[in-house]
This record gives structure tokens, C-alpha cells and sequence, in this order.
């Protein structure tokens, strides 16, 4: 495997115990406008991000259970990557800097405590902090994604400041306990 100066080598992955495949991504998911919304409580985190006027928030109860959403927000595509073990999301430009959209999920590994993720087209490995390919054949062409704005905040202040924001559906097509904490269970 080809990896950058400064990225993981093979004894640098470790194993999160859970294949890849139990953690499915979610494409395009539906969301609701936050007045429909049902199931979040004001504490509720949630991912935001404002792209170009629209809001649209991520509750980590959902994205939990799935690391990797890819969305598209006011016509930017975007992907957002959760990291259970930091308790972060970070929020990415879909195109990433060689002008290509890649079709990402989790990789079942962890690098230096952080959620690696692995684009379906190459199987480089991507670091979900910094945005940047680390491993694979894109580590070696410096490809990385462009940084978003986002927060971390509770659904109460989140609802509370956009007025017209949207928030994810609960039909994910994916069956799935999103109640508060039960993914990181």
C-alpha cells in the first residue's frame, strides 16, 4: 500500500472491530423541515452545516450508526464523516482536489484514534479529521477534500437558530435503534 510521509503504514491500522460492511453509509438521505421533525429532544447533538442560506443538521444518533453520509445541500454535494471514537464530525466538499466525486464508507480501521474512510473507486484510505487521502493510490497523488464549515451543537439550538432548516429523516431505509446513544452502545 502507498501512503504519504507522515501517513499509516500497515502496523500503524488498528482494526475497530466491526467490518466495514456493518457500517452502512447513507446517500441522499431524506430529510424533513424541522417543524415536521418528531424525534429529536432539545439536547440531541447535532452536526450543522449552512451552505449558501440552507441549514441542514446530522443527529448524531443517526449518523452514528452509519459514519458516512453523502448529501447534497443547496446544490453542493458534500460528505459528512462521524468519528465515534473522538466524538466529531467533519464536514468535506464531495469533489475532492483532483476535480473527482468518490463514493465513500468506512473502512472498519482506525489510525491514530481517528475513523479512517475508503473511497469505493481506488480503496485509498481517507483521514476523517483532515480530509486528506492517507493511503492507496490517491495518498500518493496528494488528493484531499476541501474542509466546510460546520458546528456541533444540540438540536435545541440549532432548531431554535434556523427557522428554515431541514434535519434528517428517520427513514433511512436501514432498520436501526436511533434512539439517544444507542449506536455508540
Amino acid at each position: 500500500t502507498q501512503t504519504i510521509e507522515g501517513g499509516p503504514g500497515p502496523d500503524d491500522l488498528v482494526w475497530a472491530l466491526v467490518s466495514a460492511d456493518a457500517v452502512p453509509p447513507l446517500v441522499d438521505p431524506p430529510t424533513v423541515h424541522r417543524v415536521e421533525e418528531r424525534y429529536l429532544a432539545s439536547s440531541n447533538v447535532v452536526f450543522g452545516v449552512l451552505i449558501d442560506g440552507e441549514a441542514r443538521a446530522y443527529p448524531e444518533r443517526i449518523i452514528g450508526w452509519h459514519g458516512s453520509i453523502t448529501d447534497t445541500v443547496n446544490g453542493v454535494g458534500i460528505v459528512v464523516w462521524h468519528c465515534a471514537v473522538c466524538g466529531g464530525a467533519a464536514v468535506f466538499n464531495r469533489v475532492a482536489s483532483n476535480g473527482v466525486s468518490y463514493t465513500f464508507k468506512s473502512s472498519g480501521y482506525v489510525w491514530e484514534s481517528r475513523r479512517l474512510f475508503t473511497d469505493e473507486e481506488t480503496g485509498s484510505l481517507w483521514d476523517a479529521v483532515s480530509g486528506r487521502a492517507v493511503a492507496g493510490p490517491l495518498a500518493e497523488a496528494g488528493v484531499s477534500l476541501r474542509l466546510r464549515v460546520s458546528v456541533r451543537t444540540t438540536w435545541g439550538e440549532w432548531d431554535a437558530r434556523y427557522a428554515n432548516g431541514r434535519v434528517l429523516s428517520l427513514e433511512t431505509g436501514f432498520v436501526r435503534d436511533y434512539s439517544e446513544g444507542a449506536s455508540l452502545g
